[in-house]
């Protein structure tokens, strides 16, 4: 258990600092407490050591009803910022909010060191759940200033939270350094957190960084084998089944969707919610990525076209499944079904200006001419990097260079898309902090 060093040499003295903070005399808080004023003074300068019962109508006096004095009081003070953390983990929010409240008055007493450091750390965790950014930030300087001082404990849950904050705010490179701090912390046996690599590896996704997610994600999947509760299995299934697609490992990708579509498909029967019905959509429309991945078009579309009424016709995900359809169409060789789903695409796309610029590239690579593949070349690739469409802008690469072999001319500007290639595929592959290359990849 943590230790708590308050600094007090007798438990009156925290009275008297309340209230002289409060710039109230000993006459007023006597007569509000109805209580003489000799005995709150005797209290105060530590002739008389009160009992707990004593100690209630002063406390309530000056509004710290729920502030510890006592050597048990804090500790168990300290066991309940610890369940106010766990509500928050587990989702309580209105619980976590009402203890909240209640604790926040251990702020009152900078004394409480080490009660204030896991207060700020767990009220920044709830806070950044509604998106209070302001109070989060006032919260990291006063616990950046003390963070040297902190014992594995405190850094672990610090980390964490503050890993939370830089992924909300898309710092990613940010986060990254706060979970990896976190996980090797629990290496040394600290609380396992499937969260953090959950967390990491979308970090990782939004870059390109997929050696790296896969690794985080196989650290999640090994505690979901050793029987940690995971609210989002599924989701941690079907995040590392599409990394492996991408790697083109498809044995390991087929394991992982078989295993998310058993636990979406049930979930969703047992409780068709509209959550459950989303997440079922997502997992059927990444079994049909793996088939046109794996070069199998026909079966592809039939999972798009399974997924698609699982799936908000408002969301990215609609947009992907077109856009991804049509791809298998053009693959096939269906150029009117491809037209028509290109058409569709723009119409629903005009919020969103990735996928209406990938709706555009698919519809000149229909009849590509040098000019048609020059822009996609100097125009949409650069601008899908930009936006960390990696495998978008990787995969028009590879057309693009596939391309100018076919008209067997352009050496130049095929070894320029060969290194583009090539750069793409370092990113995806870059570094992680286990070595995934030799754990997970057939290098």
């Amino acid at each position: 258990m943590v230790e708590i060093n308050t600094h007090w040499k007798h438990e009156g003295e925290v009275l008297r600092f309340i209230r002289d903070s409060q710039n109230r005399s000993q006459e007023e808080v006597a007569l509000t407490a109805k209580i003489d004023r000799s005995a709150l003074s005797d209290i105060e300068t530590g002739q008389k050591k009160p009992t707990t019962e004593q100690l209630i109508a002063p406390k309530k006096a000056l509004k710290i009803e729920y502030l510890p004095i006592f050597e048990n009081e804090l500790s168990e003070f300290l066991d309940e910022l610890f369940s106010f953390n766990r509500d928050i983990g587990e989702g309580k929010f209105e619980k976590a909010k009402a203890t909240h409240e209640k604790l926040a008055v251990v702020k009152l007493v900078p004394r409480y060191k080490e009660l204030n450091i896991y207060f700020s750390i767990f009220e920044s965790r709830l806070l950044l759940c509604f998106g209070d950014f302001a109070t989060v930030e006032e919260n990291f300087k006063y616990l950046d200033e003390i963070f040297e001082n902190f014992g594995d404990v405190q850094q672990y849950y610090y980390s964490y939270v503050k890993g939370n904050y830089f992924y909300k705010k898309k710092l990613d490179d940010d986060a990254l350094v706060c979970y990896e701090k976190v996980h090797e912390l629990m290496k040394r046996g600290l609380e396992k957190n499937i969260n953090v690599y959950d967390n990491a590896s979308a970090c990782c996704r939004r870059n390109g960084y997929t050696s790296r997610s896969i690794a985080f994600l196989e650290e999640a999947c090994s505690l979901i084998s050793q029987g940690y509760a995971c609210n989002y299995t599924v989701d941690i299934y079907n995040d590392l089944g599409v990394d492996y697609i991408d790697t083109k490992n498809f044995q390991r990708a087929g394991e992982l969707l078989q295993k998310a579509h058993l636990l979406a498909d049930e979930a969703y029967t047992v409780d068709p919610t509209d959550e459950n019905k989303r997440r079922l959509g997502i997992v059927i429309f990444n079994i049909g990525y793996f088939f046109q991945k794996a070069k199998k078009s026909k079966r592809a579309i039939r999972f798009f076209d399974k997924a698609l009424p699982y799936i908000n016709k408002e969301s990215d995900l609609y947009m992907k499944a077109i856009y991804h359809k049509a791809r298998a169409s053009k693959e096939m060789g269906d150029m009117k079904s491809c037209t028509e789903l290109i058409n569709e695409g723009k119409k629903i796309s005009k919020g969103s200006e990735e996928y209406a610029i990938l709706f555009d590239a698919l519809s000149l690579l229909m009849y590509p001419k040098d000019e048609y593949v020059a822009h996609i070349n100097g125009t949409v690739i650069p601008y899908l990097l930009k936006v960390n469409f990696i495998y978008a802008a990787l995969d028009y690469a590879i057309l693009v260079r596939d391309y100018y072999v076919s008209k067997k001319r352009h050496k130049s500007k095929v070894q320029k898309m060969s290194d583009v290639i090539y750069t793409i595929q370092s990113k995806i592959y870059e570094g992680s902090f286990i070595e995934c290359g030799k754990k997970y990849f057939d290098f």
